[in-house]
Protein backbone atom coordinates (compact mmCIF):
# COMPACT_ATOMS: atom_id res chain seq x y z
CA UNK A 1 0.00 0.00 0.00
CA UNK A 2 1.70 3.51 -1.17
CA UNK A 3 2.07 6.09 1.40
CA UNK A 4 -0.67 8.31 -0.34
CA UNK A 5 -2.99 5.60 0.00
CA UNK A 6 -2.47 5.19 3.82
CA UNK A 7 -2.63 9.03 3.95
CA UNK A 8 -6.37 8.99 2.65
CA UNK A 9 -7.49 6.05 4.41
CA UNK A 10 -6.03 8.21 7.83
CA UNK A 11 -7.98 11.11 6.85
CA UNK A 12 -11.14 9.44 6.08
CA UNK A 13 -11.23 7.22 9.37
CA UNK A 14 -10.64 10.93 11.22
CA UNK A 15 -13.50 12.51 9.46
CA UNK A 16 -15.65 9.77 10.18
CA UNK A 17 -15.21 9.44 13.78
CA UNK A 18 -15.96 13.50 13.88
CA UNK A 19 -19.02 12.91 12.59
CA UNK A 20 -19.61 10.49 15.02
CA UNK A 21 -19.01 12.62 17.71
CA UNK A 22 -21.09 15.14 16.71
CA UNK A 23 -23.70 13.23 16.64
CA UNK A 24 -24.16 12.45 20.32
CA UNK A 25 -24.07 15.97 20.69
CA UNK A 26 -28.28 16.59 21.60
CA UNK A 27 -29.56 19.23 19.32
CA UNK A 28 -32.49 21.68 20.12
CA UNK A 29 -34.82 22.86 18.29
CA UNK A 30 -33.23 25.47 17.05
CA UNK A 31 -30.37 23.03 14.91
CA UNK A 32 -28.01 24.16 17.88
CA UNK A 33 -26.45 22.14 20.42
CA UNK A 34 -27.61 22.32 23.97
CA UNK A 35 -24.53 23.70 25.15
CA UNK A 36 -24.29 26.68 22.97
CA UNK A 37 -27.32 27.77 24.41
CA UNK A 38 -26.52 27.47 27.84
CA UNK A 39 -26.02 30.34 29.85
CA UNK A 40 -22.21 30.72 30.68
CA UNK A 41 -20.89 29.27 34.14
CA UNK A 42 -21.00 32.30 36.80
CA UNK A 43 -23.60 33.90 34.99
CA UNK A 44 -26.02 36.16 36.91
CA UNK A 45 -29.08 33.83 38.11
CA UNK A 46 -32.44 34.28 36.70
CA UNK A 47 -34.59 36.44 39.11
CA UNK A 48 -37.48 34.08 40.22
CA UNK A 49 -40.91 35.90 39.60
CA UNK A 50 -42.29 37.68 42.77
CA UNK A 51 -44.92 35.39 45.22
CA UNK A 52 -48.31 36.93 45.25
CA UNK A 53 -50.01 36.02 48.42
CA UNK A 54 -53.73 35.28 49.11
CA UNK A 55 -55.59 38.17 50.80
CA UNK A 56 -56.08 38.01 54.42
CA UNK A 57 -59.38 39.37 55.77
CA UNK A 58 -59.54 42.26 57.78
CA UNK A 59 -61.61 44.32 60.14
CA UNK A 60 -64.45 46.26 58.66
CA UNK A 61 -64.23 43.34 55.14
CA UNK A 62 -67.96 42.86 53.96
CA UNK A 63 -68.16 38.93 53.27
CA UNK A 64 -71.17 36.99 51.19
CA UNK A 65 -71.35 33.42 52.58
CA UNK A 66 -73.00 31.26 49.99
CA UNK A 67 -74.11 27.58 51.08
CA UNK A 68 -74.66 25.59 48.06
CA UNK A 69 -76.77 23.08 49.54
CA UNK A 70 -78.80 25.36 52.49
CA UNK A 71 -78.96 28.51 50.72
CA UNK A 72 -81.61 29.75 53.64
CA UNK A 73 -78.10 30.39 55.50
CA UNK A 74 -76.90 32.70 52.69
CA UNK A 75 -75.84 36.12 54.26
CA UNK A 76 -73.71 38.82 54.15
CA UNK A 77 -71.55 39.82 57.57
CA UNK A 78 -69.52 42.22 58.46
CA UNK A 79 -66.01 41.51 60.58
CA UNK A 80 -66.29 43.18 63.75
CA UNK A 81 -63.83 45.25 65.80
CA UNK A 82 -62.94 42.34 67.68
CA UNK A 83 -62.20 40.41 64.76
CA UNK A 84 -65.39 38.33 64.80
CA UNK A 85 -68.63 37.49 62.40
CA UNK A 86 -71.79 37.12 64.00
CA UNK A 87 -73.87 33.61 62.29
CA UNK A 88 -76.75 31.47 62.21
CA UNK A 89 -77.20 28.75 64.17
CA UNK A 90 -73.37 28.57 65.65
CA UNK A 91 -71.65 30.58 68.11
CA UNK A 92 -69.28 34.05 66.75
CA UNK A 93 -66.38 32.66 64.59
CA UNK A 94 -63.19 34.41 64.18
CA UNK A 95 -62.61 35.98 60.43
CA UNK A 96 -59.72 38.31 61.22
CA UNK A 97 -56.40 37.55 59.71
CA UNK A 98 -57.89 33.94 57.53
CA UNK A 99 -58.10 34.31 53.50
CA UNK A 100 -61.26 33.54 52.26
CA UNK A 101 -60.87 30.03 51.92
CA UNK A 102 -59.16 28.99 55.37
CA UNK A 103 -62.79 31.11 56.90
CA UNK A 104 -64.67 28.49 54.73
CA UNK A 105 -62.71 25.92 56.29
CA UNK A 106 -63.46 27.06 59.65
CA UNK A 107 -67.26 27.56 58.92
CA UNK A 108 -68.08 23.80 57.15
CA UNK A 109 -65.86 22.54 60.37
CA UNK A 110 -68.68 24.93 62.77
CA UNK A 111 -71.87 23.82 60.82
CA UNK A 112 -70.84 20.59 60.24
CA UNK A 113 -73.46 19.28 63.81
CA UNK A 114 -75.73 21.59 62.42
CA UNK A 115 -76.11 20.68 58.40
CA UNK A 116 -75.99 18.17 56.66
CA UNK A 117 -73.44 19.02 53.84
CA UNK A 118 -71.89 22.81 54.97
CA UNK A 119 -70.37 23.45 51.70
CA UNK A 120 -70.14 27.10 52.00
CA UNK A 121 -68.13 29.76 49.89
CA UNK A 122 -66.65 33.22 51.57
CA UNK A 123 -66.64 36.05 48.56
CA UNK A 124 -64.94 39.22 50.10
CA UNK A 125 -67.20 42.09 48.82
CA UNK A 126 -65.74 45.09 50.26
CA UNK A 127 -62.26 45.37 51.57
CA UNK A 128 -62.23 47.96 54.63
CA UNK A 129 -58.37 48.12 54.98
CA UNK A 130 -57.79 48.80 51.11
CA UNK A 131 -56.82 52.07 51.14
CA UNK A 132 -54.62 55.15 52.20
CA UNK A 133 -54.72 58.44 54.04
CA UNK A 134 -53.07 61.76 52.81
CA UNK A 135 -52.74 64.98 55.43
CA UNK A 136 -50.96 67.95 56.56
CA UNK A 137 -50.17 70.47 53.95
CA UNK A 138 -52.51 69.08 50.81
CA UNK A 139 -54.52 70.63 48.92
CA UNK A 140 -57.24 67.76 49.44
CA UNK A 141 -56.40 65.53 52.39
CA UNK A 142 -58.47 62.58 52.69
CA UNK A 143 -58.65 58.59 52.47
CA UNK A 144 -57.96 57.55 48.96
CA UNK A 145 -59.15 53.96 47.83
CA UNK A 146 -56.00 51.17 47.34
CA UNK A 147 -57.83 49.26 43.78
CA UNK A 148 -54.32 48.51 42.68
CA UNK A 149 -51.02 49.59 42.59
CA UNK A 150 -50.64 53.21 44.50
CA UNK A 151 -47.44 54.91 44.73
CA UNK A 152 -46.54 58.24 46.98
CA UNK A 153 -46.00 60.26 43.80
CA UNK A 154 -49.66 59.46 42.37
CA UNK A 155 -50.82 59.97 46.05
CA UNK A 156 -49.79 63.44 46.38
CA UNK A 157 -51.02 63.99 42.98
CA UNK A 158 -54.70 62.71 44.18
CA UNK A 159 -54.56 64.65 46.85
CA UNK A 160 -54.27 68.26 44.21
CA UNK A 161 -50.40 68.41 45.55
CA UNK A 162 -49.00 70.11 48.25
CA UNK A 163 -49.68 73.91 49.67
CA UNK A 164 -47.44 76.83 49.35
CA UNK A 165 -46.87 76.08 52.39
CA UNK A 166 -45.78 72.60 52.53
CA UNK A 167 -42.02 71.17 53.59
CA UNK A 168 -42.20 68.76 50.17
CA UNK A 169 -39.03 67.68 51.20
CA UNK A 170 -39.85 66.45 54.43
CA UNK A 171 -42.77 64.10 53.59
CA UNK A 172 -43.37 60.91 56.22
CA UNK A 173 -44.80 57.89 55.55
CA UNK A 174 -45.98 55.87 58.72
CA UNK A 175 -47.15 52.25 58.23
CA UNK A 176 -47.83 49.48 60.23
CA UNK A 177 -44.74 46.51 60.38
CA UNK A 178 -44.24 43.49 61.85
CA UNK A 179 -46.14 42.40 65.01
CA UNK A 180 -48.03 46.01 64.84
CA UNK A 181 -44.76 48.44 65.14
CA UNK A 182 -44.84 51.78 63.50
CA UNK A 183 -42.60 52.37 60.79
CA UNK A 184 -41.60 55.94 59.38
CA UNK A 185 -40.32 56.93 55.95
CA UNK A 186 -39.10 60.30 55.32
CA UNK A 187 -39.13 60.92 51.11
CA UNK A 188 -37.74 64.23 49.95
CA UNK A 189 -41.63 64.41 47.53
CA UNK A 190 -40.24 67.63 46.18
CA UNK A 191 -37.96 65.92 43.98
CA UNK A 192 -40.61 63.52 42.77
CA UNK A 193 -43.17 66.41 42.00
CA UNK A 194 -40.45 68.10 40.15
CA UNK A 195 -39.15 64.87 38.21
CA UNK A 196 -35.72 65.24 39.65
CA UNK A 197 -35.25 62.26 41.22
CA UNK A 198 -38.27 59.71 40.13
CA UNK A 199 -36.74 56.55 41.52
CA UNK A 200 -37.34 58.16 44.93
CA UNK A 201 -41.29 56.95 44.69
CA UNK A 202 -42.21 54.19 46.81
CA UNK A 203 -45.20 52.36 46.68
CA UNK A 204 -47.69 52.15 49.24
CA UNK A 205 -49.67 49.47 51.17
CA UNK A 206 -52.63 49.07 52.78
CA UNK A 207 -53.33 52.04 56.23
CA UNK A 208 -50.23 54.01 54.92
CA UNK A 209 -50.65 57.36 56.47
CA UNK A 210 -49.18 60.11 54.58
CA UNK A 211 -47.94 63.14 56.36
CA UNK A 212 -46.87 66.26 54.30
CA UNK A 213 -45.49 68.84 57.07
CA UNK A 214 -45.36 72.40 57.15
CA UNK A 215 -42.53 74.29 56.33
CA UNK A 216 -40.13 75.43 58.74
CA UNK A 217 -40.32 79.39 57.92
CA UNK A 218 -44.00 79.46 57.45
CA UNK A 219 -45.18 80.10 61.18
Amino acid sequence: MTRTVRALLAGLALALAGCAQNALVPLEPTGLPRSAMLPPAGGAPTAAPPVRTDYVLAVGDELELKFFFNPELNERVTIRPDGRISLQLVDDVPAEGLTASALAARLEAAYAAEVRQPNVAVIVRSFANQRVFVGGEVRRPGAQPLAGRLTLLQALLAAEGPTEAAGSDKVVVTRRGPGGQPQVLTVNARRLLDGADPAADIELQPLDVVTVPRAAFFP
